[in-house]
């Protein structure tokens, strides 16, 4: 009877042992499967994350692009600037000139008008009549 209950309670402990290491090796694929899910779920993380920074990347390149070319226009711009700064600096210069002539034409004047009067004075003195 000992010998009988020997090879059952033998049984019983290979079936315990063969079911304890079937859980053990259930928990270890599931847990296998768990770290590969979320290694594929990092990945799918990261894939996203680098698509975003490749589209972000193409509107910093689409705005660069934008920001050249309005540095290209204000560069134009600014020469015209400086070539009609440069055209009114001429024009300054001949407005000085030209105001200089008139201030000699005008002390000119000035003088003929003075002589104009000291030989009205000669005449009268002198009551000379021109008619």
């Amino acid at each position: 009877m000992l010998a009988e209950k020997n090879t059952a309670i033998d049984e019983a402990v290979t079936k315990i042992f063969a079911l304890t290491q079937d859980d053990i090796i259930r928990e270890q694929i599931e847990a296998e499967e768990l770290y590969y899910r979320s290694i594929q779920k990092r990945d799918e993380a990261i894939s996203w994350r680098d698509e975003e920074i490749a589209k972000r990347d193409e509107e910093i390149v689409k705005k660069d692009e934008a920001i050249s070319w309005r540095d290209e226009e204000i560069a134009k711009r600014d020469e015209e600037i400086v070539k009609k700064d440069e055209a009114i600096a001429k024009k300054m210069e001949v407005i000085a000139e030209k105001e200089e002539v008139i201030a000699e034409k005008d002390e000119a004047i000035a003088k003929k008008a003075e002589e104009i009067e000291r030989l009205k004075s000669i005449i009268a003195a002198n009551h000379i009549d021109l008619d």
